[in-house]
């Protein structure tokens, strides 16, 4: 859960207090065409800036000098195309008939990509006119005449050799429509600041010109001419040059730009294309359009589907459509119930894609700042925004409020988006400072929502992280932020009283360990400022824009991700669907060679499922060293019948500056377990960046891909040097070059064999070995290496090999560790694997860990489940970590003992004691010290569930401690033993308070994990048809929402009215459908009567520096025996501070 501290004694703001951009001084002689007192701008409907917001906004730059360096931008850059005249302006307008390119095709020369549509590189200039340079040769394409080599007559040059069509013509205009489209933004901009007609003049002269060539251009499918992607859809999918959600955006961005000019003197003058109609009426007529409009039938709500949505408001808005207007304000309350998880994140499974639900979401509700139905005279049925919750001040909806604000703190990992799903690999090295497009996301959205809510808490809440996200290094703010958001980023969220210093921690406020149970991410957190480190793993269903990398492992530090991820380049071709989307291209385990393999990834279809994982452990420790998660999800891989499939992933803090990992990942069952490792590429030459030690791994014959290791493959053309489909990656085109004589391969839908990503691996060397190993790789900032010391429990095929970067002369070295059943051992029919990987940054001679060592165990349950650790530090210190699977075993390791699950215990160099840990566990010995709970955990079974807003209840059936002493606990939800229908997996909530014993309150957490619209009942067959489709329940392999029930949304019986038993996209089966009706909403409950809710007794126990003073935080009452003493100690669950005089 998140949560945030504040200072106490501030008090409301009684005003907004307007002042400038932090760093930012008076600009007041710099702009003295910039005056609230002259020229004023009336815009057409006031979409996001009404009349006195302009005069604001002139204030703010002509006293403050707010957006002062963009502000000049934008009148220097007006003034060059109002210096042009109107009839330079109009050649610049593409001709009708003409053809757009994205320019895939690269250089026609070497073969070399350009940039898409032109935008770098200096491929164009206004000043050369149809010329398209190229950025590698600076040969010129385009202007060439007829009868000269690559002469293009407008629909493309064909290479002789090849029939390659080069759309250098089409290239040219998608670049000159860009630079269009970016004046008019920038010139409605300008005049909004000066109220200057001549800046009016020239946007409505080119919106004018494009309106009238958009409608000479009918285009079916999609408007680009070189879409690398096959498609057999024809329905209208973009204008220009740009293409599905981007076409609908750039509609909402003209509209914002048009609302501010349309008044303007010249919007009434004769259109040059049609003078029957004005130029306003040409513009509104001809230019406006809707694109994807499927999206509209199959009533999706992804990032294409919303952006539609929102053109449908901005439309609807501007022009008094109150037919667009309400859809699209279905559509977004929609979006809030059905894509938006209830700790606020968005649904798509990226690091990347997972900040639209922020960015479309904001255009949705942005356009709605100014509405008001008494704006429209002689229009009926504009809608009421009392018909709607909040009123449409979306600012007040949790769910608006934790995806904008406080995903943008739980989320991001040492000042980045983290690395997972469809995302550019991540090589930045960022010391105590975020990213700069995260710094920018920071100060819009917290700028936003400061104007946006009325909820005193939260603008308090909002003015407590502002100053620290304005203090760092920003993205420039763009012109559409401008536009879009209005007078929130021109002014700052300020008190109007000052509020007393914060101390400073160098932790980031809200970022913190934590658990975000809408898409099951685990992130541990520790350290300050420079020294801040991180591990991050997801185990929530795979969906929209995922990877096959659930439960893959992503450590931090040293300011980077210290794991090598190829990424995402483009979507659908060889390389996305072949290779970067495989669960072998993650740091996770592979069982059966992950065959036969998915499409894109497992649970895409019933056929392949795969559920969300469950939380069996969470344990984190903001004052002692040691922290953990633990997932569990047998199902991931259903075809091998896993028994377990289980990983436990560690934090464990040296001192301040130092670090270390440890992942234990278990499997049993199946044929064959791979456990994949890699960090970072470097350059090949350098023989140094990548080293292995404790091993000697050799090429076997007739295995040149990882594909053939198994004894499979051998024969196929690319199982062989320089024909593996790894090495002939090109990444910046995402496709598998063809040898030579070979036909061109394809570059779309293609997914390369074996399907699994075992053929691009290649130069594969192998070692059967008993030895524990390691590995070390340099790291990006060219100082410290990674390294991986993989400890042999079982016995393994040690293996080395190469795999596709994103860099093609420098790929990854990986490292995996292989069991199969086949060398199992001796008289074992079910292969279990303990696969124990401690990883550290450092470098040789500076290494942390100064040596692991498997501790020699003595157990009650089986060997092959438990793992200890003896972890010698070079600062004298021990850590010892113990671990099983099953909270009834003990663990003996002589100098620690723990009976249960987890243990870490650090011992001094003198053998005292200084930090301890346990959960779901009854006893711990270590270092003298004898700690012991009743139980490994708490159980109770769920009485009722109540959601509400602003709070919601949990009654169960046991006994807790009232108030907060047991705030932070982990809490975990599954279904009853013999439920008619179990949940595929258990679900996660964070003590905040409880009231009378048995009432768990919940202000900050939501019981609803989605709100469902039915259309249509279907009582013969006891389904239900959705009006909206459900992506928070992913794709049908998923399993999702299984077993849970349902309530009328708003309401809160004592039974659910039905439960879950299935659901497909809009389809869903429940065990009855006779209570429910068309139109009626329903709530899909987390929790429901008769569950099981579970707290794992948890135990840290942390030495205060050198001094008396010891730290106990415990979720349960436990007793503690200390050195030399013979009576127990007795504490109750909470926190306490011990004073130990020895």
């Amino acid at each position: 859960m998140f949560s945030l501290s504040l200072p106490s004694g501030r008090s409301s703001p009684a005003a907004i207090i307007l002042v400038a951009t932090i760093s930012l001084v008076s600009h007041a002689a710099t702009f003295p065409e910039i005056s609230p007192d002259t020229n004023p701008v009336i815009p057409y409907r006031g979409l996001t800036y009404t009349a006195d917001d302009i005069l604001e906004v002139r204030r703010q730059v002509r006293d403050h000098g707010a957006n002062a360096g963009l502000v000049e931008d934008i009148l220097k850059t007006a003034r060059e195309w109002t210096a042009r005249s109107d009839a330079e302006v109009a050649v610049l307008v593409p001709p009708s008939g003409s053809v757009f390119a994205y320019g895939t095709t690269g250089d026609p020369k070497n073969g070399k990509p350009w940039p898409r549509f032109a935008r770098s590189g200096d491929m164009c200039s206004l000043d050369r006119p149809g010329e398209v340079r190229s950025p590698h040769t600076g040969d010129v394409y385009g202007t060439q005449k007829p009868g000269e080599p690559f002469y293009d007559p407008g629909t493309g040059w064909v290479r002789p050799k090849d029939g390659q069509v080069f759309y250098f013509r089409g290239l040219w205009n998608s670049w000159v429509t860009g630079q269009l489209h970016d004046a008019v933004d920038n010139l409605a901009l300008a005049y909004l600041l000066t109220g200057d007609g001549a800046f009016s003049r020239r946007a409505l002269f080119i919106l004018d010109r494009l309106a009238t060539l958009r409608v000479q251009l009918p285009v079916r499918g999609y408007a680009v001419a070189d879409w690398p992607h096959a498609t057999d859809d024809d329905q209208v999918k973009g204008f220009f040059h740009y293409m599905g959600n981007i076409a609908n955006q750039r509609v909402i961005n003209t509209a914002l730009a048009f609302d501010l000019i349309a008044n303007a003197p010249f919007a009434s003058e004769p259109s040059a294309g049609d003078a029957t109609l004005s130029v306003r009426d040409n513009i509104s007529k001809n230019y406006f359009d809707i694109y994807e409009r499927a999206y509209l039938e199959t009533r999706q709500l992804t990032n294409h589907a919303l952006i539609l949505l929102g053109n449908l408001i901005t439309q609807g808005v501007l022009f008094g459509k109150p037919d667009l207007l309400r859809e699209g304000i279905d559509g977004l309350h929609a979006f809030l119930d059905n894509t938006t998880h209830r700790d606020g994140d968005y649904v798509e499974v990226s690091g990347s894609y997972g900040r639209l639900g922020r960015d479309y979401g904001g255009r949705l509700i942005a356009v709605l700042a100014n509405y008001d139905p008494e704006n429209y005279p002689g229009i009926s049925g504009m809608p009421d925004p009392k018909e709607y919750p909040h009123a449409l001040r979306f600012g007040d909806d949790p769910r608006w409020y934790g995806n904008a604000v406080r995903m943008l703190y739980r989320l991001p990992v040492l000042g980045r988006y983290p690395q997972y799903g469809d995302m550019t690999m991540d090589r930045n090295v960022l010391i105590d400072r975020d990213n700069e497009w995260l710094a920018r996301h920071r100060v819009q959205y917290l700028r936003m929502l400061w104007r946006q809510t009325t909820r005193e808490d939260w603008k308090r809440e909002i003015e407590a992280l502002y100053p620290h996200a304005a203090k760092q290094k920003q993205a420039p703010v763009f012109l559409e932020d401008l536009l879009l958001y209005g007078l929130s980023q021109w002014v700052e969220p300020t008190p109007a009283e000052p509020a007393p210093e914060r101390p400073e921690t160098g932790i980031p406020a809200g970022e913190t360990s934590d658990l975000m149970p809408g898409k099951g991410i685990a992130i541990l957190r520790s350290g300050e400022g420079v020294n801040r480190r991180a591990l991050f793993m997801r185990g929530g269903i795979n969906s929209y824009h995922g990877h096959d990398d659930q439960m893959a492992l992503v450590p931090y530090g040293n300011g980077m991700v210290l794991t090598g991820e190829y990424g995402y380049q483009w979507s659908g071709t060889p390389d996305h669907l072949g290779w970067g989307t495989r669960s072998v291209a993650h740091m996770t385990t592979v069982v059966d060679e992950d065959l036969p393999a998915p499409y894109l990834y497992k649970g895409f279809s019933p056929s392949i499922p795969a559920p969300a994982a469950s939380i069996t452990g969470f344990l984190p420790n903001p004052r002692g060293p040691a922290q953990f998660v633990e997932m569990r999800n047998p199902q991931l891989y259903a075809r091998a019948r896993l028994t377990d499939y289980r990983r436990t992933a560690w934090l464990v803090d040296v001192d301040p500056e130092r670090y270390y990992f440890v992942d234990i990942f278990r499997v049993v069952g199946g044929k064959s377990h791979d456990y994949v490792w890699n960090s970072h590429y470097a350059a090949r030459s350098n023989r140094a960046a990548f080293q292995v030690d404790g091993i000697k791994p050799v090429a076997t014959e007739g295995v040149w891909t990882l594909a053939a290791l198994s004894g499979a493959n051998r024969d196929k053309s690319w199982n062989r040097p320089g024909q593996s489909w790894g090495e002939r990656l090109n990444a910046s085109a995402g496709r598998i070059e063809a040898l030579p004589g070979e036909k061109p391969l394809p570059r779309s839908k293609w997914n390369p064999e074996p399907g699994n990503g075992y053929g691009m691996i290649w130069d594969v060397k192998s070692q059967v070995t008993g030895n524990d190993w390691q590995a070390t790789w340099l790291l990006p900032d060219g100082r410290h290496f990674a390294r991986a010391s993989l400890l042999n429990y079982d016995g393994m095929t040690a293996v080395t090999a190469l795999a596709p970067s994103v860099q093609q002369q420098n790929p990854f070295n990986i490292v995996i560790a292989r069991r199969t059943r086949e060398a199992n051992a001796a008289g074992s029919t079910v292969l279990q694997s303990r696969f124990v990987n401690v990883v550290e940054v450092g470098g040789p001679g500076a290494w942390e860990v100064a040596k692991t060592e498997r501790l020699p165990l003595k157990t009650t349950g089986l060997a092959a489940d438990a793992v200890a650790l003896k972890l010698q530090l070079a600062n004298g210190s021990t850590d010892y970590l113990l671990s099983s699977r099953a909270a009834d075993q003990t663990l003996d390791g002589g100098t620690v003992r723990l009976a249960g699950r987890n243990g870490f215990a650090r011992l001094a160099p003198d053998g005292r004691l200084t930090a301890l840990a346990m959960q779901e566990a009854v006893r711990m010995e270590a270092g003298g010290w004898v700690v012991e709970a009743a139980a490994p955990a708490f159980q109770a079974r769920v009485v009722s569930a109540e959601p509400g807003e602003p709070e919601s209840r949990l009654v169960i059936d046991g006994r807790l401690p009232e108030g907060g002493a047991l705030a932070g606990a982990t809490v975990l939800i599954d279904s009853a033993p013999g439920a008619r229908i179990a949940y595929s997996h258990n679900d996660y909530y964070s003590v905040e308070t409880v009231e009378h014993g048995n009432t768990l309150v919940f202000r900050g957490q939501s019981l609803v994990a989605a709100t469902l619209q039915v259309d249509t009942v279907k009582a013969a067959s006891s389904q239900v048809e959705l009006y909206w489709n459900n992506e928070l329940g992913g794709k049908p392999g998923s399993f999702s929402y299984q077993g849970r029930g349902v309530i009328p949304a708003g309401a809160a019986p004592p039974r659910p009215l039905a439960q879950i038993k299935k659901f497909n996209n809009r389809e869903l089966d429940l065990t009855s459908v006779s209570a429910l009706k068309t139109g009626q909403k329903l709530q899909v409950l987390v929790a429901q009567p008769g569950d099981v809710l579970t707290i794992p007794a948890t135990v840290t126990l942390t030495r205060a520096g050198t001094g008396h003073d010891w730290f106990l935080r415990t979720t349960a009452p436990v007793r503690l025996t200390l050195p030399g003493e013979k009576t127990p100690r007795s504490f109750a669950a909470g926190e306490h501070v011990l004073r130990v005089e020895s």
